[in-house]
């Protein structure tokens, strides 16, 4: 069974699971993002879901983490990748659209409820180590049924979430537990600072003739991270 625990400073989620745990997930999420032709609009977001997979495939492949975790009478071998919380975030709520697509021609699919339970092991982890407050503002964007609406992330600008996810790596651990429930929100609302990041970019787009899409966000991310 996948699981979802913090790191140990709080700069992300590390995800955890054996062999076939982390096979099922992999060809499930590769499943559920389809072809990039086939979500227009998709094809930056497709990309970051991607990511984890070729994180996943690394770990089988023995280059990321790996931990025993006891069995009764012995122990399993699990694989470990780690992904910055406000990237973690982003993915489990654009895959809301992924699987509202994938789901409409595929009935009862094993991989959307594969999906799903990754979704379901990211919400355990912050309801297991967030103020319930917090959880309670944050439950609404994990909730498919909830904020969500059909096509919500399309043509998403994905430098925000680069953006987010340096800001949540200048913090110190012990502020970033409350900066997941504020990246949550920035990523779950679409609000008024996600726009106008957006703006620029599309001003700077149409400035240097270069596709949104090819655009860097201006800092860069630390050379190590310390999880």
């Amino acid at each position: 069974m996948i699981r979802i625990e913090h790191t140990p400073k709080h700069a992300g989620a590390r995800i955890s699971g054996d062999f076939y745990d982390f096979e099922d997930l992999y060809d499930a999420l590769h499943q559920i993002a389809q072809d990039e032709e086939e979500l227009e609009g998709y094809g930056a977001s497709r990309l970051r879901i991607l990511s984890i997979c070729y994180e996943m495939r690394q770990a089988l492949m023995g280059n990321r983490g790996t931990r025993e975790v006891p069995n009764g009478s012995g122990t399993n071998l699990y694989y470990t990748v780690d992904v910055l919380w406000p990237e973690m975030l982003f993915i489990s709520f654009v895959l809301n659209d992924f699987i509202g697509h994938y789901d409409a021609l595929h009935d009862w699919d094993p991989d959307v409820a594969a999906v799903r339970k990754f979704q379901s092991a990211v919400a355990r982890c912050l309801a297991d180590t967030l103020p319930p407050a917090r959880f309670r503002d944050l439950k609404k964007y994990i909730n498919p049924h909830g904020m969500f609406a059909k096509n919500k992330y399309q043509s998403y600008l994905v430098q925000y979430v680069d953006s987010l996810n340096i800001e949540h790596l200048r913090l110190p651990p012990h502020k970033r537990l409350s900066h997941i429930s504020a990246a949550a929100k920035c990523i779950g609302e679409l609000d008024h600072f996600y726009y106008a990041f957006r703006s620029e970019f599309l001003d700077a787009s149409e400035e240097t003739g270069v596709h949104v899409s090819q655009l860097r966000y201006g800092e860069e991310y630390p050379d190590e991270i310390e999880w």
